[in-house]
């Protein structure tokens, strides 16, 4: 299970896709745009400053309650703990180069604080 510290999870939601979800127009053309109405409408009723936290805690204890909490076949597992626990619960040897860390909204976000840059200077 990949998981995260809660208040950076919400901090990184509430910035990317809940942002981009909330100044979307509603007529919007794009065919995923049906899929992520319902996803954030199942998630957290279309309020996730209001309920984000909630189903993040909700999420993983499922999760957990599903697989067996201290299952030998989970691993709860941060990124930042890089290659050796993976590898390790996967049973394959570690590999010589850095663990991956790609952020692929790192853009978007960049656009958004450059948004809210511009209405603070205004």
């Amino acid at each position: 299970m990949s998981t995260r510290d809660p208040s950076s999870w919400h901090a990184s939601m509430s910035s990317t896709l809940w942002h981009h979800h909330s100044h979307r127009p509603t007529d919007d053309p794009s065919p995923l745009a049906p899929l992520a109405r319902k996803y954030h409408t199942h998630c957290w009723g279309d309020d996730f400053s209001t309920n984000g936290l909630a189903f993040f805690h909700k999420h993983e204890a499922l999760v957990l309650e599903e697989a067996g909490r201290g299952s030998s076949g989970l691993l709860e597992f941060r990124a930042g703990d890089g290659w050796v626990p993976l590898c390790t619960c996967l049973g394959v040897e570690v590999p010589e180069v850095p663990f991956p860390r790609n952020d692929d909204w790192a853009e978007y976000k960049k656009k958004v604080n450059a948004e809210a840059n511009a209405v603070d200077e205004a």
